[in-house]
């Protein structure tokens, strides 16, 4: 009787390890893929016809304002993850640097939200397509929202209070 319990409790203890080593990799596995995005693939993304109201960040790895204002996106996309509200973060680290920049990054500070990293070889070309008023420094962060034409662009470190302002003002339906 004791054997067949003893048994019993190191199958269900290795099911059980067995269970979370597998949630572990697949996490792991969901939290390794960051696509490569060309400027078509975003332009047609920024203008879909949609009641849903993006927030667009532009950031890197090096640049640290831009490193210290996700902690705020981060969680306001948690906070507004059951609305209309979708975080799309361009990462503008060097594509061939995913592995050694990009990835480490993210297992330390994971976001919630769709990340990839924005790969456009002339800067000049896209960022008048993007913003025609960015000079071209990020963080650099554009809220939208293509139902009602409302749009606002800013080239700073926002706060978590400011972007909450910035989304509230884009998603107002009139």
């Amino acid at each position: 009787m004791i054997i067949r319990q003893s048994n019993q409790f190191y199958r269900h203890f290795f099911l059980w390890m067995l269970t979370c080593i597998c949630f572990l990799i697949s996490t792991e596995l969901r939290a390794q893929h960051v696509p490569v995005v060309g400027l078509s693939s975003l332009s047609d993304r920024i203008s879909v016809k949609s009641d849903t109201t993006y927030v667009l960040n532009f950031w890197a790895t090096w640049c640290a304002p831009c490193v210290r204002e996700l902690p705020h996106f981060d969680s306001l996309s948690v906070a507004y993850s059951n609305q209309k509200i979708k975080f799309l973060f361009a990462s503008l680290d060097d594509a061939k640097k995913i592995e050694t920049r990009v990835l480490p990054f993210l297992k330390k500070l994971p976001l919630h939200g769709e990340v990839f990293v924005f790969d456009e070889p002339d800067p000049n070309t896209w960022i008048p397509i993007i913003e025609d008023t960015w000079t071209g420094s990020i963080p650099a962060t554009i809220v939208y929202n293509n139902a009602n034409g409302r749009r606002i662009f800013f080239e700073q470190e926002l706060s978590a209070t400011e972007l909450a302002e910035a989304i509230s003002r884009v998603s107002i339906t009139e």
